[in-house]
């Protein structure tokens, strides 16, 4: 089994780094702990005035611990990102964004998160491979196995989301549990759920109490370390989260907890109906992976595990009724019951295992069982592959500002100050738009003012149109450039900038000149793949020739060409440039 371990292992690391190489940029729900991690490695701690979330606080208080852990590693193997292997990760035409911004550290924070899930990944099935004895230890492999099918879980493990930061410290205390480490693994639950997610709380309850009733723990032990892991977040919570919202005190996921649950403010996010969990969230989560939806529910019945105390089944059970606890909430998101997947994957495994030991005397059975879940999950992992590349089209807020910043480097590099007598002393103002904002523009994607010679560049992002005219900002007359998802060749009444943009003229002799369109994902189309498909049936001898081409002239191109080709993608993202007919010198 080391070998087939081994593997597991590489395919968790090596499936992580894949999404974050092909989708390097982010989204809104990573905003706050992404623009903490640029900020906690740009200023220093006198310099909390300057961070990103005094400007833009949210609607809710975050922890900052997560970001601090993470920008203390980023510090630590900052020599790391100059490597020119960075360049792998975005097309070889736009390899200078790396050298201009600081998109190499957002790559190098996030593949430390990205590890980080990995690795907790690995000693949970490793825990599992030594809780077991020689006949069930396979339950580790078919855990891994089943645990790579899957999409959402590996696609997000490099995303600063609050649950996925909180997700390698669940996984590693539900690895000392299988163990029989059982207090050690309610202190870090603990401790974990009063930082990062308050239901984490709801599901260490859960597995507290079954623990109890299945004679795994004596009560007053496990809520001793249950009460000392919690007091260890509140301490560090309280104080480390008001020195950086610069207040008296504050206790962030307390203040969330009051404001979406008891408040019941989370439901202006929307509804769902109570079971939607286990009808839609969960068949999504698994990749509606027929092996895995098939096999959870027998697992809960037994248990191959040493110790002979059911720990695999403990974590079972106690994260489908997480679940079910969790449906009582109007307001659903898959990743607030993301950290019962592994536990219900376990049950799966566990299942497979049984049925693989009851077919040990009708050896033809098995091995076709065994065939049948091993393609069915290498199915899976292929479409998840081909998922995260569609998913990297996600992003042209991030598309636009690389396309953007290229211009400004060559604007910088080739100066000309009779052509920058349009700029307001060599300034140029880049306004970003909410959209823009939300599908992959941060801090750092900033050109750095260290490798800026002769321009300065002030990038804003002010949400609210109206407050252009405020603080000193002479309203949309004052940018050189806009990057918007408005349209203005189109009449979209729907679009958030129409009416706005159709109010104010434009600038006075000037225009608004659209120089980029970044465009999204929108649907597939199979038309392509019929074509290739009946091109190599009425010319068979053409396939020596594909073949020949990717495999001896790796021509990896071609893949990336004829899948992008399938991919239908709209334009969403605009960006224009004020220009003005006196700025021109003929």
């Amino acid at each position: 089994m080391t070998f087939s371990s081994n593997l597991i292992n590489i395919g968790f690391i090596g499936i992580i780094t894949y999404f974050l190489i092909i989708s390097p940029y982010t989204k809104v729900e990573e905003s706050f702990n992404i623009q903490a991690i640029h900020d906690l490695i740009k200023y220093d701690f006198e310099e909390i005035d300057q961070f990103d979330h005094i400007t833009f606080p949210g609607v809710v208080k975050r922890s900052f611990i997560g970001s601090l852990l993470i920008s203390t590693l980023t510090k630590i193997l900052l020599p790391i990102s100059k490597n020119k292997l960075f360049s792998l990760v975005i097309s070889y035409e736009d390899s200078e964004i790396l050298d201009i911004t600081q998109l190499n550290l957002q790559i190098l924070s996030r593949f430390i998160l990205g590890l980080l899930n990995g690795l907790a990944l690995i000693s949970l099935k490793n825990s599992v491979i030594n809780a077991c004895n020689k006949r069930s230890r396979t339950i580790g492999f078919w855990y891994g196995l089943l645990q790579l099918s899957q999409f959402h879980i590996f696609y997000y493990s490099s995303r600063t989301l609050p649950n996925f930061i909180a997700l390698p410290f669940v996984n590693f205390a539900l690895s000392k549990f299988i163990i029989g480490d059982l207090e050690i693994c309610f202190l870090i639950l603990s401790f974990t759920g009063i930082i990062f997610r308050i239901e984490i709380l709801i599901f260490t309850g859960i597995l507290f109490l079954i623990s109890y009733c299945n004679k795994q723990i004596k009560f007053i032990n496990g809520l001793k370390y249950l009460i000392i892991g919690g007091i260890i977040g509140l301490i560090s919570t309280f104080f480390i989260d008001s020195f950086f919202w610069k207040v008296e005190w504050t206790i962030p996921e307390l203040e969330s907890f009051y404001y979406n649950v008891i408040e019941g403010k989370s439901s202006n996010w929307g509804t769902e109906p109570w079971y939607y969990y286990l009808t839609f969230y969960l068949p999504k989560l698994f990749l509606k992976n027929p092996v895995v939806l098939l096999t959870i529910l027998p697992g809960f019945f037994f248990d191959f595990v040493n110790f002979r105390v059911g720990t695999i089944k403990s974590i079972s059970i106690s994260s489908i009724l997480f679940v079910l606890i969790m449906s009582l909430q109007p307001h659903k998101e898959w990743r607030f019951i993301i950290y019962a997947i592994p536990g219900l994957t376990l049950s799966s495994a566990n299942t497979t295992v049984k049925i693989i030991g009851e077919l040990r005397n009708i050896k033809f059975l098995q091995k076709i069982f065994k065939i049948i879940v091993i393609l069915v999950c290498l199915f899976n992992i292929l479409l998840s592959l081909f998922m995260g590349y569609i998913f990297s089209f996600n992003y042209p807020g991030g598309d636009a500002i690389n396309k953007l910043n290229l211009r400004l480097n060559l604007i910088d590099k080739e100066f000309n100050p009779l052509l920058m007598a349009q700029y307001q002393g060599n300034e140029i103002k880049v306004h970003m738009d909410v959209y823009s904002c939300m599908t992959g523009i941060t801090l750092f994607n900033e050109i750095d003012e260290e490798f800026l010679q002769n321009i300065k560049i002030i990038y804003d992002k002010t949400e609210d149109i109206n407050k252009l005219n405020d603080n000193d900002l002479e309203g949309w007359d004052s940018f050189d450039f806009i990057i918007t998802d408005f349209d203005n060749d189109e009449n979209k009444n729907e679009n958030y900038y129409h009416e706005k943009l159709k109010k104010l003229p434009d600038p006075v002799g000037c225009q608004w000149v659209k120089i980029n369109v970044s465009k999204i994902y929108s649907g597939f189309q199979y038309k392509p793949i019929i074509m290739l498909l009946k091109n190599l049936m009425n010319n068979p001898e053409s396939i020596g020739g594909l073949i020949y081409d990717l495999i001896i002239n790796r021509t990896k191109s071609f893949i990336f060409r004829f899948f992008k080709s399938a991919i239908v993608l709209t334009p969403k993202v605009y960006t224009y440039e004020k220009v003005c007919p006196q700025d021109t010198l003929f």
